[in-house]
């Protein structure tokens, strides 16, 4: 299973990825995705990483939704994004990650070398 990050990047390059993942996990025909929120958002314990099912059209209004309500920040909260195989991450620290063996990461991968995000392989530790 191969993980990688970006560095950091600004909000609207991070919104530029969010609807980017929408995009691709359309592109292959996948409808639902698991969408939860984690460290830095303004939930209790109990309710971080509590995944909800939503529709891969919808995940961009979700988090922007989130945020009107002040439950995250993109940029400043973790905010997950999973289906089958495939982990993409905004991270609370301004970067993006993507885990999985699915071919949306190397898609990924790709994308932001292309776009200078300068994305690096997280080895997994032992």
């Amino acid at each position: 299973m191969s993980e990688y990050r970006t560095k950091p990047v600004n909000r609207p390059l991070l919104l530029a990825e969010l609807a980017a993942v929408c995009e691709a996990l359309s592109s292959k025909d996948i409808g639902s995705a698991s969408v939860s929120f984690g460290l830095d958002s303004n939930l209790s314990i109990e309710q971080m990483w509590k995944a909800q099912m939503v529709a891969v059209k919808d995940i961009c209004s979700f988090v922007a939704n989130s945020e009107s309500t002040g439950i995250v920040k993109v940029g400043s909260a973790d905010i997950f994004v999973e289906t089958p195989g495939f982990l993409f991450t905004l991270c609370h620290e301004g970067d993006v990650h993507v885990k999985g063996d699915s071919s949306l990461v190397t898609h990924f991968v790709h994308r932001w070398d292309a776009l200078r995000y300068d994305p690096y392989e997280i080895q997994n530790r032992v």
